[in-house]
């Protein structure tokens, strides 16, 4: 049985009453030219594309809504010895509302394990997001291009978004060894 590449992308939801919800909009085309990419570039592995309810945009095709949903996703991921990797485009809803009816933030941290984890960061700080969450290589987009972070150093990978996606899935299967 081969291997296997998950990729978890969209957008995520926290409830906080009836008929409202704070979000994280994100509707799901980096993990879908992620699914593309790897199709082409790791032949030998399988992939399995995982999207939110906010990415299918239809409510009868993903069970994916809030961040406790990725989590148990990722839990069930980490369960199968054939798991090996898995890119994580998904933009996790990091507000939710206390019981004075204010808007807090809160902290999302996913286990992701013996996984070979790969996160996603948007005009951040992707050397403080790859510590915090405990990746092995984070993804950054900024105003001046893209870059992926290891825990050692930092490849600028140029403007061209897709060209930047097919460089970082080139260097996770180089890294994999598979």
């Amino acid at each position: 049985m081969n291997k296997r590449i998950h990729i978890i992308s969209g957008g995520t939801i926290s409830h906080i009453a009836t008929h409202l919800a704070l979000c994280a909009p994100a509707f799901g085309s980096t993990g879908t030219e992620l699914a593309q990419l790897c199709e082409e570039l790791c032949p030998d592995l399988d992939i399995f594309m995982h999207e939110t309810r906010m990415a299918t945009g239809s409510y009868n095709v993903s069970d994916l809504i809030t961040n406790e949903d990725i989590a148990d996703l990722i839990e069930e991921i980490k369960a199968s010895p054939e798991a090996k990797i898995v890119f994580m485009p998904v933009a996790l809803c990091r507000h939710t509302v206390n019981d004075s009816g204010v808007v807090v933030p809160i902290q999302v941290k996913l286990d992701t394990g013996h996984l070979y984890s790969v996160g996603f960061c948007k005009n951040g700080d992707g050397r403080k997001f790859l510590v915090d969450n405990g990746f092995d290589l984070v993804f950054t987009a900024t105003s001046s291009g893209y870059s992926v972070v290891s825990k050692i150093d930092t490849y600028y990978l140029g403007v061209d978004r897709f060209k930047a996606l097919r460089e970082l899935v080139s260097m996770v299967h180089k890294e994999n060894d598979v």
